[in-house]
């Protein structure tokens, strides 16, 4: 079953990818693996209801456990040439800005953590579902419609409504 939308996009918080780390478990149980990215220890999942994309990631100052978030559409090919961010090393390299003013005034640049970036707010989440279930919608509608071989009594109603 379903539960995309009782979860927000996830913030590059501390405590919200903990919260996160929790959660991923029931989150998961609803979500098909779809693609692996081994040298970024990420995963991307599709929702099996809603089909909402999901990427897991592991970080090493969360305990390496998966967390995953929802992430905006792309083709499984775009994914593993490039995953998106995660946002648990996002959170590390946000934390260590002392760290990183430090090495600046050595003339060292460290660079923020790889992957695709993207700000995914619960408006835009909302609106892509809305998008997608009216295109579910219209293509099961187009369905019933149909004439089907089972049904051939119908075939003279149908000939009216063209």
């Amino acid at each position: 079953m379903c539960r995309c939308l009782d979860y927000e996009p996830l913030a590059v918080r501390k405590h919200d990818v903990a919260a996160r780390i929790r959660e991923t478990p029931e989150i998961r149980a609803s979500l098909d693996l779809i693609a692996t990215k081994a040298s970024h220890v990420a995963r991307l999942y599709r929702c099996r209801d809603c089909e909402q994309l999901w990427q897991g990631a592991k970080n090493a100052c969360f305990g390496r456990d998966e967390y995953v978030f929802q992430v905006p559409e792309i083709s499984r090919e775009a994914w593993l040439s490039e995953p998106y961010a995660d946002p648990g090393a996002l959170v590390v390299f946000a934390e260590q800005k002392r760290y990183v003013a430090q090495m600046r005034q050595q003339g060292i640049r460290p660079s923020p953590p790889p992957g695709r970036l993207f700000f995914m707010s619960p408006d835009a989440l909302e609106v892509e579902r809305t998008r997608r279930e009216a295109e579910r919608v219209s293509v099961a509608l187009h369905e019933a419609l149909r004439p089907r071989h089972d049904a051939q009594h119908l075939e003279s109603l149908w000939a009216v409504d063209r």
